[in-house]
């Protein structure tokens, strides 16, 4: 309830990994001696993991007390925490048991529908394009990839406006498509490779 009061939207934290749960299969094919945690494949760059440490070939054995054995196990503790929280991270590296302590932040990806995977833009996105603001296409949808390249349209473009409201972060793309009517078109602006705005209808 306080969040929605203060920024109109349920806060969670994210600790910045990407991956998958561990079973008897998947250990097999990645060749660890363990079938159970959370391993990680990335670690999002500027995320809490990656300051806190944390690598590609982690095992994520518990957060804080809680033991990891599926996903749901993660996210549902996850979903208790805000960004800035600080959780207890013990993990297994090359045999070994380590423990991290990983500040929780903000979700900074969105799956856009039909568009693609967005992120929250840097400055040094930004500037190429002589912007101050506006979230960056990260990866495409794939299903549409001869749209894409007929429009010239590609990852590491910035999109400024959603449905005519201008968009800044991740946080403003959810609040646009949360009071979307679930039948309107996706209007999209962004801006191209020479600085110009184009605008798209999905």
């Amino acid at each position: 309830v306080r969040d929605i009061m203060e920024f109109g939207d349920v806060q969670n934290g994210i600790l910045g990994v990407s991956g998958a749960v561990l079973n008897s299969e998947s250990a097999e094919k990645l060749n660890i001696n363990t079938a159970q945690g959370f391993y990680v494949d990335s670690v999002d760059e500027d995320s809490g993991a990656a300051i806190a440490g944390l690598q590609k070939g982690d095992i994520i054995k518990k957060i804080d007390n809680a033991t990891i054995k599926k996903f749901s196990d993660l996210r549902g503790y996850l979903t208790t925490k805000s960004p800035n929280d600080v959780v207890n991270i013990t993990y297994l590296r090359n045999g070994e048991t380590l423990q991290t302590n990983v500040t929780l932040i903000k979700p900074n990806t969105y799956a856009l529908e039909g568009i693609g995977v967005l992120k929250n833009a840097k400055e040094k996105d930004l500037k190429p394009f002589k912007l101050k603001s506006g979230v960056k296409i990260s990866a495409l949808n794939s299903k549409r990839k001869r749209y894409f390249n007929q429009y010239g349209i590609k990852a590491g473009l910035i999109i400024t406006k959603i449905n005519d409201t201008e968009v800044n972060s991740i946080s403003d793309v959810k609040r646009v498509m949360k009071n979307r009517p679930s039948q309107q078109p996706l209007r999209v602006e962004l801006v191209n490779e020479a600085g110009e705005k184009e605008h798209f209808i999905f």
